[in-house]
């Protein structure tokens, strides 16, 4: 297919006039305001402020900023400047709704009212009637961005690089989240909730073709496997969650084993974290917990060895692959035991070793050869985010909505993915977008704005064309985040928007690279 000129269109970010129009909800003639933040989004803000009394800036005693001048004027702390001013106007972009908060405890303890705008919180009347316009149009949408199935008839060749799609095996009832979060919760619960946060957001995200899938049907991975081969994937790894001897979510993994037929190279991820009541990690209440000690970790080989033994677990030197999701909540010596540990007991069981690869999770860009892990493998949006410029959009957004939104398409374009890292051995990863309002609405989520098939081709394109720069035929592979992780926004199957435009975005990437 041709990606169109739509395909690299970036979001409308909130500036200067958009503030101007939100401040002429507020009386502020003849009113002396202070300006609470020092952050992204205090100058944008002070500019159109500027025929306004503005007194200060407001920060904490702890800022860089604080006792000093930013943008031409003193930044106080707010009980030494309270009783002077009559508005306080937030301009912090990312934290504006804990300052809003901090101030309003800090408002009810003092004799004089003060007027707190949030201004980044604000949306006028007009932006209110654009976003329900919006809701609307987006359930009467056309297919222009829509890409149709094609059949490939790919046929891999050996220069091919190895593309390998990151893949959640959620999509099935298991008992602890019927405990947790009700009978029946399944991924598709946390996705098919999801609702546009600002104008031009695509949400929600819906599946096409494979539809609502149940994983416990071999139907589910046979198709699955179709659209992989069909658009040049090579196999899938598998998220694996094991704690202390207890498995969740293994069944599909399993089904998958016992399936042989289902001809698919594939791997394994052992996401280490704390299973928590909130997803990502995000709530103190403690599901399943890790625990690295010997005893702990002493079955987890036998436990995934009838993985490594079968004929399509992929293998780098000879030796089986084990991804490792995040290394920093450990300490070092306790992963070089564990990590030890396992290579030696791979090795007596006669598989040549093992072969550990460290993700960045956790923002982690040293050498692997510290945990006498073999290499790291990026997986974004970590490390990514710190890349990203934060931004705001413009007209409505969501009150509700707790969470950042970062410049994706901005990163692409300007080719900012190519990253270094401390590992002699290290593997590149692209996502298909993300955005995890899903999950994460109200409790912290972040959306990527500005992905396309077509970013996401460049993405891909280029980091196949280095992989083969920088590895040997046999090393030579690539990450692909997400196969499946609806709830993120994430995937490369089809959905209802773009159609197969993910899937056809890895495939030209990949013709592209051959000889």
């Amino acid at each position: 297919m041709e990606f169109t000129s739509k395909d690299i269109e970036k979001i409308v970010e909130l500036d200067t006039d958009n503030i101007r129009h939100k401040l002429e909800d507020f009386d502020l003639a003849d009113k002396t305001i202070a300006l609470y933040g020092t952050g992204m989004g205090a100058e944008v803000v002070l500019d159109a402020l500027k025929d306004r009394s503005v007194l200060c800036y407001i920060d904490r005693r702890e800022s860089k900023y604080f006792g000093q001048k930013f943008c031409g004027l003193n930044v106080c702390a707010l009980e030494d400047i309270y009783d002077k001013v009559d508005v306080i106007v937030v301009v912090a972009r990312v934290y504006h709704n804990e300052i809003c908060e901090r101030i309003k405890k800090y408002i009810c303890q003092q004799d004089k009212v003060v007027e707190v705008i949030d201004i980044y919180g604000h949306n006028t009347a007009k932006e209110k009637i654009q976003y329900c316009e919006y809701i609307e149009e987006c359930s009467l949408k056309s297919k222009e961005d829509f890409a149709p199935y094609e059949d490939k008839a790919y046929v891999r060749r050996e220069e091919d690089t190895k593309l390998i799609a990151w893949y959640l095996p959620q999509y099935h009832q298991i008992e602890l989240n019927d405990i947790f979060h009700g009978k029946g919760f399944t991924e598709w619960t946390n996705a098919t909730q999801a609702r546009p946060v600002f104008c031009g957001h695509y949400q929600p995200h819906i599946p096409y073709d494979v539809g609502f899938y149940d994983l416990m049907l071999p139907e589910t991975f046979k198709r699955q496997i179709e659209l992989a081969k069909n658009y040049g994937i090579y196999g899938f790894c598998f998220h694996y969650y094991w704690f202390a001897g207890k498995r969740i979510m293994e069944k599909p993994i399993e089904l998958f084993l016992e399936h042989k037929e289902f001809d698919f190279p594939f791997c394994l991820h052992w996401a280490n974290e704390n299973w928590t009541a909130l997803w990502d990690a995000g709530n103190d209440e403690i599901m399943l917990e890790q625990d690295l000690s010997e005893e702990a970790v002493e079955g987890f080989i036998d436990d995934i060895l009838p993985y490594f033994q079968d004929e399509r677990y992929i293998k780098i030197d000879g030796k089986p692959v084990l991804l490792f999701y995040r290394n920093v909540v450990h300490e070092k010596e306790d992963l070089r035991r564990v990590f030890t540990g396992f290579k030696k007991k791979c090795e007596s069981l006669g598989l040549g070793g093992l072969y550990i690869i460290l993700t960045t999770a956790g923002n982690y860009m040293r050498d692997a050869t510290e945990f006498n892990a073999d290499a790291i493998v990026e997986f974004p949006p970590w490390i990514v985010s710190t890349m990203c410029r934060r931004i705001r959009p413009a007209g409505y957004v969501n009150p509700d909505f707790k969470g950042e939104f970062f410049d994706l398409a901005g990163f692409v374009d300007n080719k900012e993915y190519f990253l270094e890292y401390g590992s002699k051995e290290y593997y590149r990863s692209a996502m298909a977008s993300y955005d995890n309002t899903a999950r994460k609405f109200a409790s912290g989520a972040a959306i990527y704005t500005g992905m396309t098939p077509y970013r996401y081709k460049k993405w891909v394109k280029d980091i196949i064309a280095e992989s083969k720069t920088i590895h040997e035929p046999d090393k030579d592979y690539v990450f692909l985040n997400s196969w499946n992780e609806w709830a993120e926004g994430s995937h490369l199957e089809p959905d209802m928007k773009y159609g197969y435009g993910w899937l056809e975005a890895v495939y030209e990437a990949l013709m592209e690279n051959r000889r």
